[in-house]
């Protein structure tokens, strides 16, 4: 059985993980309760050797979620970002204060994250998520149709079942 470049991949980045090494975006993702919004803030500007964005929030799953989920706000992760990001870089801190989010996108983008570990931990948390929220979306699109159906999924049929054997008034409603 020949392992794939990709489990290569996954080991050595498990393996940096099991020495202790942890990349300077990985450090502030996990200080802000690794938010899924400053992720996305971390991952503008960056692409992957096909030239696609490491998360487009336009594309699939990202657009099936909620708006607060996949839209980073303005003062709470875009300027913060801007101001961490130019720090990192080493380039002059500008002064965000009053940008608004077309120009923060622009500015992310011009200056992406350069270190190879933030791009490495970065790319493999998008590739984790998108798949987790791929997943998600599958399970409730199968919970969904099983209801439809008429199968015993999840805890209204229970419920309306014990409601029924409380309440004989209310079984020709169900």
């Amino acid at each position: 059985m020949s392992r794939s470049s990709s489990d290569d991949e996954d080991e050595e980045f498990e393996d940096s993980h099991s020495k202790g090494q942890v990349s300077v975006s990985e450090a502030h993702y996990v200080a802000k309760g690794n938010d899924k919004r400053v992720h996305i803030c971390l991952c503008i500007g960056l692409k992957d050797e096909k030239g696609s964005a490491y998360i487009d929030v336009d594309g699939d799953p990202w657009d099936k979620q909620a708006a607060d989920v996949r839209k980073p706000k303005l003062a709470e992760h875009l300027k913060p970002e801007i101001i961490r990001r130019s720090g990192t870089l080493g380039i002059k801190i500008p002064r965000p204060g009053q940008w608004n989010v077309e120009k923060c996108h622009e500015w992310l983008n011009a200056n992406p994250i350069t270190d190879l570990d933030c791009k490495e931990f970065l790319s493999h948390e998008a590739l984790r998520v998108s798949t987790i929220l791929k997943n998600a979306l599958k399970e409730k699109d199968t919970e969904a149709s099983a209801i439809r159906l008429g199968v015993w999924a999840g805890p209204k049929p229970y419920l309306r079942l014990v409601h029924c054997i409380i309440d004989d008034s209310v079984r020709s409603q169900y």
